[in-house]
């Protein structure tokens, strides 16, 4: 796709993401202004009245789903992943000082309980600090998915397609047929001189359809097949 092609493709996508719901009314309402840089990459500028945000910067591509899907797995991978590994560990941590708190209270340690009280308190702000900026950011990517799921409905059961395609590729399993109609793919086993139809069945791919786990079930099936 060339930049004109791409510019308009990108102003298609601003104006979904821009695209406010009734029910939407109520919310922080955030504009969404996509732009191709001098460098040749995408730039998604996100506003709150005349200030920006939070900038996303992406590879170029040139079609909606991978520019969406690039904008959601740069906010999980720059600032949602590290955040919710935070607090997790922020629970283990809890856990611990909850043991050694009702250690040294057992033993009257009022000094000892004071410091791990503190401690906790801390954790306990940073811990809310934090679970606020994942919920901001995850705010976006909901954006963004709701704008995919518009855009291109059936972007999903292209991904797991792909995921299968991918997985029968890398076990070496011939003579694999796989198609998709809206919400459904079908996959079609033929035999070792690909005239006759061992296998043919279909897998309805859901809003929240794990890729990989879907993945795994078609291949172990048609594996099954080779060994019958």
């Amino acid at each position: 796709m060339n930049n004109k092609g791409l510019k308009e493709l990108l102003e298609k996508i601003e104006g979904q993401l821009n695209y406010k719901e009734e029910w939407e009314a109520d919310k922080v309402q955030y504009t969404y202004k996509l732009k191709l840089t001098e460098e040749g990459k995408i730039q998604c500028d996100i506003m709150d009245d005349d200030c920006i945000d939070y900038t996303i910067i992406i590879e170029k591509a040139s079609n909606t789903t991978d520019i969406l899907r690039g904008f959601i797995d740069y906010l999980y991978k720059e600032e949602i992943n590290h955040r919710q590994a935070y607090l997790k560990g922020s629970k283990e941590y809890f856990n611990r000082k909850h043991k050694s708190l009702a250690l040294w209270l057992d033993r009257d340690k009022k000094d000892k309980v004071i410091t791990i009280v503190e401690d906790m308190a801390e954790m306990y702000k940073e811990s809310k600090r934090l679970e606020f900026e994942v919920k901001h950011y995850k705010g976006f990517a909901s954006k963004f998915y709701s704008c995919l799921n518009v855009l291109e409905p059936y972007w999903r059961v292209n991904e797991v397609k792909d995921s299968i395609l991918a997985k029968v590729k890398k076990l070496s399993i011939n003579n694999v047929d796989i198609s998709s109609i809206e919400d459904r793919i079908t996959i079609v086993k033929l035999d070792d001189v690909a005239e006759n139809v061992v296998d043919k069945f279909q897998v309805v791919i859901g809003a929240y359809a794990n890729k990989n786990a879907i993945a795994n079930q078609v291949v172990c099936r048609l594996n099954m097949e080779d060994v019958a």
